[in-house]
């Protein structure tokens, strides 16, 4: 799945039909959100069973490095804030704002 269309579901609150729809089998509070390669905009993300990551940054499985993002509770956590700061960013500038941040090491 794409970094836009995880944030498009947070914003507009429909994370968990999202998450059903794409056959997400893991509880919410268990979710920990991985980019494979490498954390862009571009990259597909996946979502894994904390336990299962074993709260990596990163790891390799099948030839793919898995480098993690948030765990799903803390990214809708930094979206809502960001869309506090801001009701009308975009998804596209909440996404170059957590990519900045990332950056910055915050």
């Amino acid at each position: 799945m794409k970094f836009i269309e995880i944030i498009e579901a947070i914003r507009t609150n429909t994370i968990y039909e999202f998450l059903e729809e794409n056959s997400i089998n893991i509880k919410y509070e268990s979710i920990d959100v991985y980019a494979e390669n490498y954390i862009d905009e571009d990259s597909k993300f996946c979502f894994l069973d904390i336990k299962e990551a074993d709260r990596k940054k990163t790891f390799e499985w099948n030839g793919i490095t898995y480098e993690n993002l948030y765990t799903l509770t803390k990214l809708v956590d930094i979206v809502n804030d960001l869309i506090k700061q801001d009701p009308k960013m975009t998804s596209v500038g909440i996404i170059y704002e957590i990519l900045d941040n990332i950056l910055n090491g915050e």
